[in-house]
């Protein structure tokens, strides 16, 4: 029904991420350019195999003050977050079923589109699940529709080893997962937490994220 699709990691400092997985991995993440004017964010790629890709998200530098809610949210993260991570789907309709039999809300969204700084033109629609409890660490789904996946133009070389999540009420997300057909592992732990090591040949680099949300 889904497949991995991209993980967001939220961070203050585009340029400061950047370095930093230089620094640890080998490969510096594409600017992949700014969403929507609302959103107040912009983004760099780097490839995690066929059709997933690491997002690091960072407010847009230029807004300054006038920064939206959610650009004012990444900019006073005290460092870089994994808040949250997608799935891919071609078929919504059926993931929001599945989401609301497990007692999910669902928010859909309408079709969205933008001009990546390569020139091609990105087109997605998503879905959006919320849990008061386990919140990012509940996914929300993508679907591409006709577009160039987005890790067909990030830089290539890198995978994603040992991914699992951390929840101190694991069994509520281990049922969430089951009904969403997820293959990740859930641990048990004192705080909620995405936990991904990413590989290039020797070099390893592991993200530590709180799955804190969209909603930051």
């Amino acid at each position: 029904m889904s497949a991995f699709d991209h993980l967001v990691y939220a961070v203050p400092d585009l340029q400061a991420a950047n370095d930093a997985l230089v620094a640890g991995l080998g490969l510096r993440p594409l600017y992949g350019g700014e969403h929507a004017a609302d959103y107040g964010t912009c983004n760099s790629l780097l490839s995690l195999g066929p059709c997933s890709y690491l997002e690091v998200l960072a407010p847009v530098a230029a807004a300054g003050v006038q920064r939206p809610p959610f650009a004012k949210g990444v900019a006073a993260l005290p460092e870089g977050d994994v808040i949250s991570f997608a799935m891919a789907s071609s078929d919504l309709a059926a993931v929001q079923s599945r989401a609301q039999a497990a007692g999910l809300a669902v928010r859909p969204s309408t079709a969205n589109s933008r001009v990546a700084p390569q020139g091609h033109t990105l087109r997605w629609q998503g879905l959006y699940l919320d849990h008061a409890i386990y919140r990012g660490l509940v996914p929300f789904y993508i679907d591409w529709m006709d577009s160039v996946h987005p890790s067909t133009t990030a830089p290539a070389g890198a995978v994603a080893q040992d991914v699992f999540v951390v929840h101190p009420q694991p069994e509520g997300l281990r049922t969430i997962y089951a009904a969403l057909d997820l293959d990740i592992p859930v641990r048990a732990g004192n705080r909620a937490a995405i936990v991904v090591t990413l590989a290039h040949g020797a070099q390893r680099y592991t993200l530590v994220g709180s799955g804190r949300g969209l909603g930051l």
